[in-house]
């Protein structure tokens, strides 16, 4: 019924849009020269969106048209037309080449708008082939030409795709001070659309460090706005980054209705890029929940409008997660070719971020082929490579850059409210002035007239003494409003700086625990390494089993967990303390397991923290939540998040 009722209201649209083109096409056949090429441009504009092609074929006519009138404006408007249509059509690298001819023929006119904005352009085509090298050459010209034009919408919009391709490389201060540079120019010219865009990609940062609060809190922000001006294209996007979060915090059965919103959306709308992105991350939820046939089919189909599209990055993300899939199968061979492709495809393009990871999963998938030598190798480059991506010192910077844009935006905040009060204080000083005079002129008036009428003074100034009693209590009563302000004002500073130091200790807790699992990581390695060596003589085999008991020696669990304890016990007072009384039957390892679910470890964290398989943690959660008289569908994460 639906169905019909849209091809009703659909059909009078279609009618008439057929009707004009029939009537320009009438007007086609008797006209030539620059009324032709007129027509002809209309034709391309009413056809471009439902008949593509039968677009490209009037406007390459009207381009012949240009081209033999010597009409540079008129051929820059067709390539123009052509790069349109084809950057639709998600055909980046023609898009490319005609945004460059129009562009050509702008330089020659010296039209300084027009070529910022196909510097601008022609950067994104370049971003999403995957080229950040041409596309960073593009928006810095871009840049440059803009600050002659004076144009400051564009400028945020620029200084945002510049901040884009510092964020997909892995240098994340640069990208964040940029975004903070576009956020304070699109804010005062109250640009909901790149202020939205930018607080999405403000998100994104936050969630490739693993601040899933902080990335939530800009992703929200950024769909309020889009929800506002109405952009769909955006709320999909605030739509998929939104279930990325809850993904990535455990929460599946929600990310997954994210998600496949998002991918609706994202059909009616066309975008062949987001939908491959949307199908990527269903197939995502599929694999973390172990039905790895259910994911696959995803994958690939995510794969292949990657490859139709040219999207270098979306490719070598699908081709990782695809080897994923297989490594869980057990089927280590393809996994590993997959592995090496993304490899590959992320130092073509430069990927810092990815480039890690797949040397950290390259280790984990050699080390469960049994080839301990590769294994090794890509463990030790990860190390190397992990602490120029993720040092301490990067998130301090990006940390500083944050913390200043927001001092900033406070002091604005209070500026504007000591003009209020100034305000406040001229309207004061002139009703005190008023009231004065007032009081003067009635004790004039008094000396005047008491003679004749002593009964109106008397009145009049029991009535003056009354509307002073009101006065003073109406301002008393402001008095008391703006001290209960100031210390509503100081109660919050008082919990904001109660809550930094949280955040403080939880970073310091997260730094330790992630410690002790490298550490116990790489000496498991080693053991297992050695244990692998055979073919020498009873000295060199006491040396070698002295070697293990050095390494056994470091490996003492009980003092890595009481100096962990300590750290945890100052951020989450009492957790221990609640445990035990409330549940007494708690053994000692229960509760080691409870305090690295506290902190969101995965299972293949904590199994490297205890030195024990990943099986032997599914059977201490199960056991653990029969102890804590869980029901069977309860989540144990979101319970003793509770504690």
């Amino acid at each position: 019924m639906k169905k019909i009722i849209l091809i009703f209201i659909l059909i009078p649209g279609i009618i008439v849009a057929q009707s004009k083109v029939d009537s320009l096409q009438n007007l086609l056949e008797t006209s030539t020269g620059n009324e032709k090429f007129d027509i002809l441009l209309k034709l391309t504009e009413v056809l471009k969106k439902q008949e593509p092609e039968q677009a490209i074929q009037y406007i390459n006519e009207a381009l012949k048209i240009a081209q033999n009138l010597h009409d540079k404006t008129g051929q820059s408007e067709c390539f123009d037309f052509l790069g349109k249509i084809h950057h639709k059509k998600v055909n980046y690298d023609s898009a490319i080449f005609y945004y460059e001819k129009a562009l050509d023929n702008r330089l020659k006119n010296n039209d300084q708008q027009k070529v910022t904005e196909y510097y601008d352009v022609i950067a994104k085509c370049y971003f999403n082939l995957g080229d950040y090298k041409n596309s960073m050459e593009y928006n810095n010209m871009a840049l440059i030409l803009n600050q002659k034009t004076g144009n400051r919408k564009l400028e945020a919009r620029i200084l945002s795709n510049i901040g884009r391709i510092y964020s997909t490389t892995g240098d994340f201060d640069k990208a964040i001070e940029l975004y903070h540079r576009a956020l304070k120019i699109s804010e005062q010219l109250d640009d909901g659309y790149n202020s939205a865009l930018t607080y999405h990609r403000i998100g994104s940062i936050y969630c490739s460090i693993e601040n899933y609060s902080k990335a939530m809190e800009y992703y929200i922000k950024a769909l309020k706005i889009r929800n506002e001006i109405d952009d769909k294209n955006g709320i999909a996007g605030s739509l998929n980054n939104i279930g990325n979060i809850l993904k990535y915090t455990g929460k599946y059965d929600s990310a997954l209705i994210y998600y496949q919103q998002a991918l609706e959306m994202n059909k009616k709308s066309g975008n062949l890029k987001w939908q491959s992105f949307n199908l990527n991350n269903i197939g995502a939820i599929y694999k973390d929940k172990g039905k790895y046939d259910e994911a696959l089919p995803y994958y690939f189909q995510s794969l292949k409008i990657k490859e139709t599209i040219g999207n270098k990055k979306g490719i070598l993300w699908t081709l990782s997660n695809i080897s994923t899939s297989y490594a869980f199968q057990g089927k280590y061979k393809p996994a590993i070719e997959y592995y090496i492709k993304s490899l590959e495809l992320a130092k073509e393009i430069g990927l810092k971020e990815q480039i890690l990871n797949s040397y950290k999963d390259m280790a984990e998938l050699y080390s469960m082929a049994g080839n301990y030598e590769k294994a090794f190798e890509y463990s030790r480059m990860y190390h190397l490579m992990r602490d120029s991506v993720y040092g301490e010192e990067k998130i301090k910077i990006i940390e500083e850059i944050q913390t200043k844009y927001e001092t900033e935006k406070k002091e604005k905040e209070n500026e504007i409210l000591k003009k209020d009060a100034k305000i406040k204080s001229n309207i004061q000083l002139i009703l005190i002035i008023s009231v004065t005079a007032f009081i003067f002129l009635s004790i004039l008036l008094f000396f005047l007239f008491r003679i004749k009428n002593k009964s109106f003074i008397k009145n009049k100034k029991l009535l003056e003494q009354e509307r002073k009693l009101n006065d003073l209590e109406i301002n008393n009563k402001e008095i008391e409003k703006e001290r209960l302000k100031e210390l509503v004002f100081a109660e919050q500073q008082i919990n904001n700086l109660q809550k930094e130091k949280i955040e403080h200790r939880n970073r310091e807790l997260s730094t330790l625990t992630l410690h002790i699992l490298n550490k116990n990581q790489i000496l498991s390695e080693i053991t297992s390494g050695l244990q692998t060596v055979k073919g020498f003589d009873k000295q060199e085999q006491k040396t070698i089993s002295n070697i293990q008991n050095i390494i056994d020696g470091n490996k003492v669990l009980d003092q890595d967990w009481e100096q962990f304890k300590k750290h945890f016990d100052e951020v989450h007072k009492g957790f221990f303390e609640k445990l035990e009384n409330n549940y007494p039957d708690l053994t000692q390892n229960d509760i080691k397991l409870c305090a690295y679910i506290r902190i969101k470890l995965n299972t293949k964290e904590i199994a490297r923290m205890l030195n024990v398989t990943i099986a032997a943690i599914n059977k201490s959660r199960q056991r653990l939540k029969k102890r804590l008289e869980l029901d069977i569908k309860q989540d144990l994460g979101e319970f003793i998040s509770q504690v």
